[in-house]
């Protein structure tokens, strides 16, 4: 949408949270095989028309442990290089030149 400034298209399982929040908000409205009323945004006008959505399921403990444990494994791995990241800016010196 920022480069393009265009959300036009058919989307076919389609992640809804990659759209703007102003687009979910106004689909999670709407009735399935419904079109939604023109609304504006940011200067630019929308119409969406909804077929149909498959509602996600929520996570359950039982069912979705290793999904649920990678998450919690990936966020840490991710803090944990995040901190090695700032270490490595206390040790680093660069030099400019001006021309």
């Amino acid at each position: 949408f920022e480069k393009h400034k265009n959300l036009s298209g058919y989307y076919v399982d389609f992640d809804k949270s990659k759209f703007p929040t102003f687009i979910q908000s106004q689909i999670s409205l709407l009735k399935d095989y419904s079109f939604s009323p023109l609304f504006l945004e940011g200067g630019f006008v929308f119409a969406l028309y909804k077929y149909t959505e498959q509602k996600s399921d929520s996570f359950n403990l039982e069912k979705d442990w290793f999904i649920i444990e990678q998450i919690a494994l990936n966020n840490k791995k991710n803090m944990l290089f995040n901190l090695w990241i700032e270490e490595q800016k206390k040790g680093l010196y660069v030099k400019t030149f001006s021309f």
